[in-house]
């Protein structure tokens, strides 16, 4: 919301590393949990600023 208010144009939900991760991640969300979180973030976003671009960052393994 507070983002929203400010006048961001792009809300990039950052979901940080995955398990097994190469750098050996110690804290990281399930693909579930990942799921749940974008669910209402980007909810809000069309609420109050449906116009605003919606972006998703999970690092990948390769």
């Amino acid at each position: 919301m507070q983002m929203l208010a400010a006048g961001a144009d792009i809300i990039c939900v950052h979901l940080g590393l995955k398990r097994g991760d190469f750098l050996g991640a110690k804290k990281y969300i399930s693909i579930d949990d990942a799921q749940k979180s974008v669910k209402k973030i980007f909810d809000v976003c069309k609420k109050f600023k449906p116009e605003v671009l919606r972006m998703i960052y999970r690092r990948l393994d390769f």
